[in-house]
């Protein structure tokens, strides 16, 4: 099959959001893989912190072949430079998230949500103010609900972004995580200087706002949910995280998967039978 991948705006989901000022670069472009003769079931996948639209090329395109029709947005400040990240906040995240659910729902018969990590939150966020929502996917949520679960406590991070603008980390592009994008992986340099070599105080807050506000909103999700842990998860620590999601299972059906060998980024994995079998899942839970 024939994927038809087209780049677009989605000009209407950014109403009353930050715009960037720089240009994305071409993983970052948001994009749509739509039917000739339109589907009834729409799917929104949603990247996580600091990432980009084109880590989930593989969920999109095994979705679009099962017969759905896809739209992966790019989040304002992602794909572009530091300083419109640094610009963004949590509520133009969550902004564009419900934007676009609203908007997909006014169009197709059903719509389901995906969720990458940062992203995973956003789209409990969305499905809690859209109950209409079909099904909801969380891939390694970077979600919790406690701030003692986060890697540094809030009031370190607060006092930190006063004085603070970014941090130095250390970054090294790793070839065997193998991209779907096209062109894959010729931005991984530029992104690594914008964004995965700092560590931005100010952003840190941001995320800790959508994990912790996620983190209440998912127990009152009536829908079917499905969490995917991953056994070897170096960024949210896999099960440790998501397990509080389906701890109380009174309000609709809630299901954790672990893969063990996957790692954080389980949609373009290190390990290709564990990427395979994540997918794998995704696709037969949204297709029941």
């Amino acid at each position: 099959m024939v994927i038809p991948y087209k780049y677009v705006d989605f000009e209407p989901w950014y109403d009353g959001v930050y715009r960037d000022e720089k240009k994305e670069v071409k993983a970052a472009r948001s994009f749509e893989l739509v039917h000739e003769n339109k589907s009834d079931k729409a799917v929104l996948i949603i990247h996580g912190y600091s990432g980009y639209p084109g880590e989930n090329v593989r969920p999109a395109r095994d979705l679009y072949s099962e017969g759905f029709d896809v739209f992966v947005p790019r989040l304002p400040g992602h794909g572009t430079s530091g300083k419109d990240f640094l610009k963004s906040k949590a509520s133009d995240w969550i902004k564009v998230v419900e934007n676009a659910t609203r908007d997909l729902l006014s169009r197709y018969k059903s719509l389901d949500l995906i969720g990458h990590s940062m992203g995973a939150g956003l789209v409990v966020i969305a499905a809690k103010k859209f109950p209409e929502v079909h099904k909801v996917v969380l891939a390694a949520p970077a979600m919790t609900d406690t701030p003692w679960h986060l890697p540094t406590p809030p009031f370190i991070v607060n006092f930190v972004s006063l004085f603070l603008r970014k941090w130095p980390l250390k970054w090294a592009s790793d070839p065997e995580y193998v991209m779907y994008y096209e062109d894959a992986p010729a931005d991984d340099p530029y992104l690594g200087e914008e964004y995965w070599r700092w560590l931005y105080p100010k952003m840190i807050k941001n995320l800790y706002k959508v994990m912790m506000q996620s983190g209440k909103d998912v127990q009152d999700l009536e829908m079917p949910l499905l969490t995917i842990a991953c056994g070897r998860d170096q960024v949210t620590g896999g099960t440790r995280i998501s397990d509080f999601i389906i701890r109380d299972k009174k309000k609709g059906y809630k299901e954790e998967y672990l893969v063990k060998n996957a790692t954080h980024y389980l949609f373009y994995d290190k390990d290709k039978e564990a990427e395979e079998e994540a997918i794998r899942k995704i696709v037969d839970f949204l297709k029941d």
